[in-house]
């Protein structure tokens, strides 16, 4: 749930996250847009304004933002709670920055890429 004071989330999309040696990562290219946090907003209705926004489904969309001052863990937001708990930790502040991404097909296993015999 999202408090009173007016805040925003910075929706990156489309780029590419690059992975220091030292573990920190940045994001760079794509495109972003900004999203509207509204009161009593849930993960649901954020994924619907974003899929809006960019044209796109909520089929597949993952949610991923870094914790404040840590670019070397991608947190995955799945559920309420993850969304909640997001909202929470930047509850100070006047926006966010969140990374938009479609979810991956499952990895094939080994044999999966084998062609058969």
């Amino acid at each position: 749930m999202v408090s009173s004071k007016k805040r925003i989330a910075i929706c990156r999309y489309r780029g590419v996250f690059d992975k220091r040696e030292d573990g920190l990562m940045s994001y760079s290219g794509g495109e972003a847009y900004v999203v509207d946090l509204v009161d009593n907003m849930q993960l649901s209705g954020f994924k619907q304004e974003i899929a809006k926004t960019i044209d796109s489904t909520v089929d597949g969309m993952l949610v991923k933002y870094f914790l404040p001052r840590n670019n070397k863990i991608l947190i995955t937001v799945l559920k309420e709670k993850d969304f909640a708990r997001m909202v929470n930790i930047y509850k100070d502040c006047e926006h966010m920055e969140v990374f938009i991404m479609k979810e991956a097909p499952p990895a094939k296993t080994l044999a999966e890429k084998q062609p058969p015999r």
